[in-house]
């Protein structure tokens, strides 16, 4: 059946082209009532017979004589036909993008599922890479749409799309658009490794950089040693901290493979080192301070724990000696001043005042744990991959129980 529909796409191509003499509406009409005859039916897959299908079907939509209709039958023929979306994008032909920015700014107004419709071209529109064609602002609020969720289905290609479109972000047109919905749009970047190539890109705009510099644990947390088997997407991390943090990466550099961790440690040195009671006195800032208390446990113990399962790392002496050190203090040094700090507030009720104790003996805690077995372990546990792992998981336990005491002081 499928060699059947394939054969359809490939014959009617022709037929259909500038010039030919089937009509249009013809051409719908075929395509609509094959989908109608194919609906609720399962077939065998191919791998070969899904790239000439595909292909074929793509070939057929770049015909500027063929409808939005009958393209959007198509699409749904390929769909009901389970082709798999996972096909090597070598053996897809996408040359011409124009047709898909067209769906895509109509996609609103047509009457069909509009989440299937546009998961469909935005996969098409990633077959396109790196060439993804003259997009339109409409065409881009779809996209945009789809990445924030109002699609669903379509989000991971809408993110893709978007992390390999820096251009789109310098253009005239699009970039206000872009803009507009900033600080959202990075926030969903983020889950996406490839966001790095593309901060480090944005992080030379002014809008951007500001954008970026809202949520240094989430982007400390993009770091994924598993990532950096080169420098693929290291340089590009090193230097989206380095631009919009205002790090001197100069300093680093004598710490070599150790450089993008000394860095991340250095970092949150600084945001420790500015942290008062009143950060934690802010209701509006408890998911933030949730937040980068968990990122600071993981980047601490990543100086231990890599990536890989059950591996060890042993730090340098040097970065034991500096950076490991700074962390240490600036952590215990802001849980004594949110302890200090605590006797001079008057209107503290016993909740909140119970969880001003916790967090700062939390603090205090890490700082200890830091400027010590951190960065000198004892013989016994040096080695033991399950003692760091149980001290990282004991630490976010603290933090969820830190989260549910704020959680009931919002409820009073």
């Amino acid at each position: 059946m499928m060699l059947l529909i394939t054969c359809l796409f490939e014959h009617l191509f022709p037929l259909i082209a500038e010039g030919s003499p089937l009509d249009q509406a013809l051409a719908t009409d075929l395509l609509l009532h094959a989908g109608q005859l194919l609906e609720g039916i399962t077939f065998q897959r191919h791998y070969r017979m899904n790239s000439r299908c595909i292909n074929a079907a793509y070939r057929l939509c770049t015909t500027s004589n063929l409808s939005s209709r009958a393209k959007l039958a198509t699409l749904r023929l390929l769909r009901i036909l389970y082709i798999d979306e996972n096909v090597q994008i070598e053996h897809i032909n996408v040359t011409d993008a124009t047709w898909i920015h067209s769906l895509l700014a109509e996609a609103n107004h047509l009457q069909v599922p509009v989440e299937d419709v546009i998961a469909d071209l935005l996969q098409i529109l990633w077959h396109c890479r790196p060439n993804f064609g003259k997009v339109t602002p409409a065409s881009l609020r779809t996209i945009l749409g789809a990445l924030i969720g109002k699609y669903g289905r379509g989000y991971h290609a809408a993110s893709n799309i978007l992390c390999s479109a820096d251009n789109w972000f310098l253009d005239i047109d699009l970039g206000p658009i872009l803009e507009v919905q900033s600080i959202q749009i990075w926030s969903v970047l983020m889950s996406n490794p490839n966001c790095i190539i593309l901060g480090a890109k944005l992080s030379h705009l002014t809008k951007w950089k500001l954008v970026i510099s809202q949520d240094l644990p989430g982007c400390l947390n993009l770091y994924d040693g598993s990532w950096f088997v080169d420098n693929l997407h290291r340089e590009p991390f090193q230097s989206l901290l380095c631009r919009v943090w205002d790090v001197n990466d100069g300093l680093f550099r004598a710490f070599r493979e150790e450089e993008v961790n000394a860095i991340r440690f250095t970092l949150l040195a600084k945001e420790w080192n500015s942290v008062a009671l009143s950060n934690f006195l802010d209701r509006v800032r408890h998911q933030q301070n949730l937040k980068l208390l968990r990122c600071t446990v993981w980047v601490m113990l990543s100086a231990r724990l890599a990536h890989s399962h059950k591996e060890l790392h042993q730090p340098s002496q040097s970065f034991k000696d500096t950076i490991i050190l700074s962390l240490g203090e600036a952590l215990g040094a802001a849980g004594k001043r949110v302890k200090a700090a605590i006797g001079f507030e008057a209107n503290i009720d016993q909740r909140q005042l119970d969880a001003l104790i916790f967090a700062a003996d939390l603090l205090l805690r890490m700082g200890l744990l830091v400027n010590g077995e951190l960065q000198n372990p004892t013989e016994t546990t040096q080695w033991v991959w399950e003692y760091w792992k149980g001290l990282k998981d004991a630490f976010l336990a603290d933090i969820n129980r830190l989260r549910e005491m704020w959680e009931e002081e919002d409820e009073d």
